[in-house]
């Protein structure tokens, strides 16, 4: 479900608003629908209500032979209200998102994979999956008018991703036993920000700062090593600065973090709770040469903890290994950018961007083989580089984009990481015609290096916001090769053998 506002629904002048979207897809074949309503009665109240249904069916390559059997349906609702005192307000959201499979691949990438990891490997099973992610959050707002130093928020929020996995229909395409039950990761979060304008003649100047707690509980309902239950507590206070004079912005940024994973008593192993701390330094520039072109780089020391899951994950291929130590990467990146209008017709406009980046990564978390059952272990040092060309046109009705990335990774020996597409380009070309401003469609043409977790993000020129994110993780340009690398705290609801 796509995030939406009470000003995307109402038209000037109106107090209360919605929008209905009805669509279909061939492959998988599937039909989807949603319906938004919003409502301004007043000037300091607004509310809104979003529902949106899609019937998801299997995904089929050219010939017409089922790839992964989805049999998916998924209701998804959207709640917020937002109440303003003065220069203050209080606001609230719900959100839920949900899948539910019905006789679907346990695998919703590759599918069954029979035999992928060993000879008379089974493959992964159909069974009936639900997965659901809940998202409360509460936000209180201050802003006073008079007082440029304060532009602060405080947010308290509630996470519950859960998956529950159910043998399916079929006796011949069992899921293994392990793998069955249901797994929650519920996580609290607080958060206190301040933004504070130090601007001054011919400068502009943003200081963020912050701190952040959380704590997060996975639980299962049955044991298995694949889904280790832990309680993992962290605390971190940032600071980022943004500072622009005339063409070019600066930012820099400090972040301290400490962390504690606690097992509980179902592993099936003795081992402490781990404790981590880390200080992540980053500065980064832009400098705009003139309306069309601009060039950036970035220098950044980060580090990653590792999750509950890399820690304590054992299964029958090894025992886990609660002494990984954090990653910490030394990341350069730069770049140019370029944005112009009217080229072919009058109106049009392209941007495009060019990168390239050196991550030197130390201790990076990784399997220690191929296989899903293999222990994490931490490698002492890898070097990844590479380059993104990305670019978006658009021209009346059309927009039109694509994105290529190469990545080369190896280790201290000169040994080629195993899980980077050092071997293939990864490119994505999309579309997407808008016939009005009520009515759109869009379409991809996915090449044959295409993976199917690749994300194309929109070619847009490097820019900068008085608001932003003060976090970088340890290797930013290994989300395309180095999958252990960017395990969030939440993990990867899919669990492994074991």
């Amino acid at each position: 479900m796509e995030t939406i506002e009470v000003d995307d629904l109402l038209a000037d002048g109106a107090t209360s608003g919605g929008r209905v979207k009805l669509g279909y897809a061939s492959n998988a074949k599937s039909l989807f629908g949603s319906i938004a309503y919003g409502w301004r009665p007043t000037d300091d109240f607004e509310a809104l209500a979003a529902f949106a249904y899609r019937k998801l069916g299997d995904s089929k390559d050219a010939d017409g032979d089922v790839i992964v059997r989805s049999n998916t349906d998924t209701p998804n609702l959207l709640l917020k209200a937002k109440k303003t005192f003065g220069d203050q307000y209080v606001a609230f959201s719900y959100q839920h998102l949900e899948a539910k499979g019905d006789d679907q691949d346990f695998n919703q990438i590759e599918g069954a994979q029979v035999g992928v990891f060993y000879p008379g490997f089974p493959g992964w099973g159909v069974g009936d999956i639900t997965t659901r992610d809940q998202t409360a959050r509460l936000v209180w707002g201050w802003k006073p008018a008079d007082n440029r130093y304060i532009d602060l928020t405080a947010t308290l929020s509630y996470t519950n991703t859960i998956k529950d996995i159910r043998q399916g229909d079929d006796p011949s395409e069992p899921i293994m036993t392990s793998l069955l039950g249901k797994r929650d990761y519920g996580m609290w979060k607080f958060k206190v920000n301040n933004v504070a304008d130090l601007s001054g003649e011919g400068y502009d100047h943003f200081l963020t700062a912050g701190i952040e707690v959380f704590e997060q509980d996975r639980t299962s309902t049955a044991p298995s090593a694949s889904h280790p239950e832990a309680k993992t507590r962290s605390w971190s206070a940032y600071a980022l600065s943004e500072v622009t004079w005339g063409n070019l912005t600066v930012n820099s940024g400090l972040r301290y973090e400490k962390q504690r994973s606690q097992p509980k008593d179902s592993l099936g192993f003795q081992t402490n709770e781990r404790r981590f701390e880390a200080t992540e330094p980053q500065v980064a520039a832009i400098y705009r040469l003139n309306d069309q072109w601009a060039v950036f780089g970035s220098v950044a020391f980060v580090s990653r903890m590792p999750s509950a899951d890399e820690l304590y994950d054992g299964s029958m291929a090894g025992a886990a290994n609660p002494n990984l130590k954090s990653e910490k990467g030394k990341n350069v990146e730069f770049g140019a950018s370029y944005r112009a209008e009217s080229l072919i017709a009058d109106g049009d406009e392209l941007v495009a961007k060019v990168t390239y980046f050196r991550n030197h990564i130390d201790d990076m978390i990784t399997r220690s083989g191929g296989g899903p059952n293999d222990p994490f272990i931490n490698i002492a040092r890898a070097y990844l580089r590479g380059g993104e060309l990305e670019a978006n046109y658009l021209i009346g009705a059309w927009e039109l984009g694509a994105a290529f990335s190469v990545v080369n990774g190896e280790d201290q020996d000169g040994v080629i990481l195993d899980r980077c597409p050092t071997t293939a380009p990864r490119c994505r070309p999309t579309g997407a015609p808008r016939t009005s401003s009520n009515w759109a469609s869009a379409r991809r043409w996915p090449s044959a290096a295409t993976s199917s977790t690749d994300r194309v993000a929109a070619a847009t020129a490097p820019t900068t916001s008085s608001r932003p994110t003060p976090r970088k993780r340890a290797s930013p340009k290994a989300s395309r090769c180095i999958s252990a690398s960017i395990t969030s705290r939440t993990a990867n609801m899919c669990p492994r053998p074991g």
